[in-house]
């Protein structure tokens, strides 16, 4: 039972987590302190208060819950070919797209330091692929992270983090929905990764004919 508790208490520490990082990037809160969606030292501060939380999370986790975790076999043996072959593909996959996309967002207007536009919204690329292509890359990272995990606290944490992902996304959706101009077109991408025969036209550039309008 103690054990049990200790996962749950995992959930719930991510769930707060993301429930301020998600409330943060809101426009409600936003205006509660008098900025405006796209101000950039608000900006700057909210990435601070982010990266220093999960510092603190990562941290707890890590010395008070994980060593009372159970032990168990991973699902992939990191230490035979097969298993080199799958994790390594993953991660480096999961780098490429994570980083590439960063890199293109441009990462002095993800930390703030530059103001974002209304008209910055990005469609090539890696956003071809995916209406959130750093997410994508971040949920590649955290599935590896699965196959190798021996801890059921660890195991507890990636699925929360990958959870927090998905339910996060949809929430940051609708505020660039609001903020950025003609961000509609980001639905004929994947949510994070194509699965629609539409989602390959795109991303092979054979259907470019609803971009046509927009710039990158």
């Amino acid at each position: 039972m103690r054990l049990i508790l200790n996962e749950l208490f995992v959930i719930c520490l991510v769930a707060t987590w993301g429930i301020q990082h998600s409330l943060l990037a809101s426009n409600k809160v936003k205006s509660k302190f008098g900025v405006d969606p796209l101000n950039r030292w608000y900006r700057i501060g909210y990435i601070v208060v982010s990266i220093l939380t999960l510092i603190g999370l990562e941290m707890l986790i890590s010395i008070v819950l994980l060593p009372q975790g159970t032990k168990f076999a991973p699902f992939i043996d990191i230490l035979t070919f097969n298993g080199k072959i799958v994790y390594y593909i993953l991660l480096i996959t999961a780098w490429v797209i994570g980083l590439g996309a960063f890199i293109q967002i441009n990462p002095l207007a993800f930390f703030g330091i530059m103001r974002e536009k209304p008209s910055s919204i990005k469609i090539k690329l890696f956003y071809r692929f995916s209406r959130h292509p750093m997410y994508a890359g971040v949920f590649l990272g955290l599935t590896a992270g699965i196959l190798i995990s021996t801890n059921t606290v660890d195991l507890v944490k990636i699925i929360s983090y990958m959870s927090y992902l998905t339910i996060g996304a949809r929430f940051e959706e609708k505020r660039m929905k609001t903020n950025m101009e003609g961000y509609d077109i980001m639905y004929t991408r994947g949510f994070f990764f194509p699965y629609r025969a539409k989602h390959f036209q795109i991303l092979l550039g054979r259907d470019i004919s609803s971009e046509k309008k927009n710039k990158n």
